[in-house]
């Protein structure tokens, strides 16, 4: 029987109370609703600023400073690539047995390749940079923005020239570049007669860090939906508050399954991020294994997308573009303990039960997504394990977000790959909705 028909058959008073429920159910729906599109708003213009950071009123100002910026941006990707090719070079010396086989002589000629493609574009695209300072950066922008965009120029081009004295990388002037451009007339603030006045020196990393732990974390410690900034992780004030959040509410029952792993097995794996849904997630993205970023001793001892290295970062990009929360998302891989190699076949079969722990313990989970080869077979593994579990998700398959699955000297197929996680990302953000 319907709503309606219910209140219309009820005696006067139920029917009072049953049309006082129902106006305040409609109260909180449209409450509720209200909230989920300023929510949608926010997460577009973050994903919108993401590349278009200039706040400048003139609007031929602002496109040429975005426009900079993506150039910037570009050429230092580049340089991104280069370096995490060189980490893997020189990661392990391959020994002399390593070297007779086939596989570990193409995986280090193809990290070779990948240095020499990626300083070829970083130098082709670098004169274009210059070349944009000097002509529509220098004359029209504010001070801070000059002395930012001129920092950025130079930086890259000592880098090039291989005169960087590891004092002021590109991708930090990058972050400070982005910083001075939005920061010089902030979206809804108002002007002088005078135009956009000059708003000093960027704030320095300290200072962006402790403004935005505050905006992240509500008085009763539990994190609120984050702004997430590519390599944060680099900063070693922004990983202790992170460390500080662990056990918070909703990763509370995660990283605590992990104290469980590390305590069962003897071997370590990291925490996972609090700026993650934790066990309110409805998206569950699975890796092959942590990467050295993860360590403890050399990154940040988390699955974070805020991580200092380029997979992390591509990864934050991919899930930003899709207008996905982080606190929608959470992650995992199919070996869960650190190795930093390719899982044998026994190995994935011992990541099975952890997996199946983890998901047990997110109970709004909707789609899983297998990054790579090693995520996929580990998943079909599990689909015959646990099929029950399995067959109320919706699985999407895709690349790994390392540079070493996704280069080929085919710039199409390179192309082709990224387009590929973009769309399961985009996949996932609709069946969201």
């Amino acid at each position: 029987m319907g709503l309606r028909k219910r209140i219309a058959q009820a005696p006067s008073a139920a029917r009072a109370q049953m049309s006082e429920v129902t106006a305040s159910t409609r109260t909180r729906l449209t409450a509720a609703r209200k909230r989920a599109r300023e929510l949608k708003d926010e997460w577009q213009e973050r994903r919108y600023r993401r590349n278009h950071p200039s706040t400048a009123q003139d609007p031929q100002i602002k496109d040429a400073e975005d426009s900079f910026y993506q150039a910037a941006k570009s050429v230092v990707g580049h340089i991104s690539a280069i370096e995490h090719a060189q980490r893997e070079l020189s990661s392990e010396m391959p020994t002399r047995e390593d070297l007779s086989t086939g596989s570990v002589r193409e995986e280090r000629r193809m990290y070779r390749d990948s240095i020499r493609q990626s300083t070829s574009d970083a130098r082709r695209e670098f004169p274009f940079l210059r070349e944009q300072f000097v002509t529509t950066i220098k004359p029209s922008s504010i001070r801070e923005v000059v002395l930012q965009s001129n920092a950025m120029v130079d930086s890259i081009d000592l880098y090039l020239r291989n005169r960087f004295d590891g004092q002021f990388h590109p991708e930090d002037a990058l972050t400070r570049l982005h910083a001075a451009m939005f920061d010089q007339c902030p979206p809804g603030s108002s002007e002088g007669d005078d135009g956009p006045a000059d708003t000093g020196s960027a704030p320095s990393d300290s200072e962006l860090t402790d403004a935005q732990a505050a905006d992240e974390t509500p008085s009763d410690g539990e994190p609120a939906a984050p702004v997430l900034l590519a390599r944060r992780m680099r900063d070693p004030e922004y990983r202790r508050h992170q460390h500080s959040l662990v056990y918070v509410d909703r990763l509370a029952p995660i990283n605590q399954l992990v104290d469980a792993l590390r305590s069962e097995q003897g071997e370590w794996m990291p925490y996972v991020a609090p700026t993650y849904g934790g066990i309110e997630a409805r998206i569950l993205a699975v890796f092959r294994d942590p990467g050295p970023r993860t360590q403890q001793d050399k990154g940040s001892g988390f699955l974070s997308l805020e991580n200092d290295d380029p997979s992390a970062e591509r990864h934050l990009g991919f899930v930003t573009d899709a207008g996905i929360s982080p606190t929608d998302l959470t992650v995992w891989n199919a070996y869960p303990w650190y190795i930093n190699r390719n899982p044998a076949s026994g190995e994935i079969d011992r990541g099975l039960d952890p997996l199946r722990r983890l998901i047990d313990l997110l109970p709004d989970l909707e789609v899983l997504i297998a990054h790579g080869g090693a995520a996929q077979t580990a998943w079909r593994r599990f689909e015959r394990k646990h099929p029950r579990i399995a067959n109320r998700l919706e699985v999407i398959k895709t690349y790994h977000t390392s540079q070493q699955a996704l280069w080929t000297p085919d710039v199409e197929e390179r192309q082709r790959r990224q387009a590929d996680i973009a769309h399961a990302y985009a996949k996932a953000a609709a069946l969201l909705d």
